[in-house]
């Protein structure tokens, strides 16, 4: 949200610690929040209205799982998710997406109001 130089590196560094910390994590994190954090930063810089952010940042997270869950087979949501694809099933992995993105985006919002004078 603030530039686009320190989510990248910020994205980078956490996936490198992720090698050495939580190697297991490294599978999840890169699809799942990492791709949430760096969209919706970028949404941030490109788009002007919320919604275009929230839809922007939920899109890519749910691409991200479904990456996870279809074309690496990986179980990010569990034993109990389908291997099938159901448009049921997307459709509810893509509005978890934006009602997740939804509050992160708007608790960023509070922050950056909260700070506006940031170190960066």
């Amino acid at each position: 949200m603030l530039s686009m130089t320190v989510g990248c590196l910020t994205y980078l560094l956490t996936n490198l610690l992720l090698l050495f910390i939580q190697p297991s994590e490294l599978i999840i994190f890169p699809f799942t929040t990492g791709l949430l954090g760096i969209s919706t930063g970028i949404a941030f810089t490109l788009f002007k209205k919320r919604l275009s952010i929230i839809l922007f940042g939920g899109f890519s997270l749910s691409i991200g799982i479904f990456l996870l869950l279809f074309v690496f087979h990986f179980p990010v949501l569990g034993p109990a998710s389908s291997q099938t694809i159901s448009l049921v099933f997307l459709v509810s992995i893509f509005i978890f997406s934006i009602l997740y993105n939804w509050i992160w985006t708007e608790f960023g919002i509070v922050l950056l109001k909260k700070f506006p004078h940031s170190i960066i």
